[in-house]
């Protein structure tokens, strides 16, 4: 018997402005690392990734849009209650 997959989101953010950008891949570091996590721990991620770019991890949930919007999903979809969130591997 195939066992079902949890629903998650991903949450991704870049604290400096200098890893953003064109020619920049932090993010997409991140995407690879959350999503190879996923398929390996049975997760399966329901919406595209929540990103705050050029975004301190000092700074307070409130000035952190995609950190925001990703909690607004959160209230309004219940089955979904797990997070995950990037930490792209060195280069």
């Amino acid at each position: 018997m195939k066992k079902s997959l949890v629903p998650a989101v991903a949450y991704l953010r870049t604290s400096s402005a200098s890893n953003v950008g064109e020619g920049k891949d932090s993010h997409l570091r991140q995407t690879a690392a959350i999503e190879g996590y996923a398929k390996r721990a049975g997760y399966v991620i329901r919406e595209p990734a929540y990103y705050d770019a050029a975004v301190s991890g000092a700074d307070p949930i409130d000035v952190r849009p995609g950190f925001r919007a990703l909690l607004s999903y959160l209230a309004d979809t219940p089955e979904v209650r797990v997070i995950l969130v990037g930490n792209p591997p060195a280069h």
